[in-house]
């Protein structure tokens, strides 16, 4: 269960405190950031909001410039909820999308000057 709720460029960050007492955190049910290959999770507050943050941005920044792009970029932001089941954040597609979308209006406009 969360401990602290922020809105972090209009997404929502929930962090918890495990068992050990280590910071996780995690975004639109998708994006979770865990410190190093053995730890489970953050030191510090500060090093979870850090961590997320980081990740956050550059999930936004994403911006797929062909179809091949677009299309791994979807792939990578399946969240699988069993064995065979899964499905994609309508956020983070309408972000993925609109991304793509923007590029190729600036390519082709770029392209008729």
């Amino acid at each position: 269960m969360g401990f602290k709720t922020e809105e972090y460029r209009g997404i929502e960050v929930t962090y918890s405190v495990n068992t050990k007492g280590k910071f996780v955190c995690s975004a639109l049910g998708v994006f979770r950031e865990y410190k190093g290959n053995n730890a489970l999770c953050w030191d510090t507050m500060k090093e979870a909001e850090n961590a997320i943050h980081v990740k956050l941005d550059s999930f936004l920044q994403q911006t797929p410039k062909n179809y091949t792009e677009l299309a791994k970029a979807i792939e990578r932001s399946l969240v699988w909820t069993g064995y065979e089941e899964c499905h994609v954040d309508e956020f983070i597609l309408k972000t993925i999308v609109g991304n793509f979308i923007k590029h190729a209006i600036k390519s082709s406009s770029s392209r008729k000057h």
